[in-house]
């Protein structure tokens, strides 16, 4: 949602390393945690069972290593998620500075 946001308004701005790198395994995880009743009948993507469904189930040290797999995924909440949420924030206030800024240029042009 932030890299499309970024990429429509301030295409100027790049989006971090640490949030491209985790987007498609946070979006995978999302997914199945939305559709939790469909991976706990086997199913991915348009209803068709899936040897990967059930590995969103499959979360034995999540608690001892902050990590939550599903699929081929990992994602650490100790650094993955926390230094891309950080960066996200980051992105979102450089980003309403630069709108600020776009702002205050239209705003004298038409003075």
């Amino acid at each position: 949602m932030v890299c499309g946001l970024i990429e429509k308004y301030c295409p100027e701005l790049q989006v971090p390393d640490s949030v491209t790198k985790t987007l498609e395994a946070v979006q995978e995880m999302r997914n199945a945690f939305e559709h939790i009743d469909e991976r706990a009948e086997g199913k991915v993507g348009r209803r068709q069972v899936h040897s990967d469904a059930l590995t969103i189930f499959n979360q034995p040290d999540f608690v001892e290593s902050s990590i939550l797999r599903y699929k081929n995924y990992e994602l650490n909440f100790e650094s993955d998620v926390i230094t891309a949420l950080v960066d996200c924030r980051e992105l979102i206030m450089d980003a309403i500075d630069e709108r600020a800024k776009q702002n205050a240029r239209n705003k004298q042009q038409e003075e």
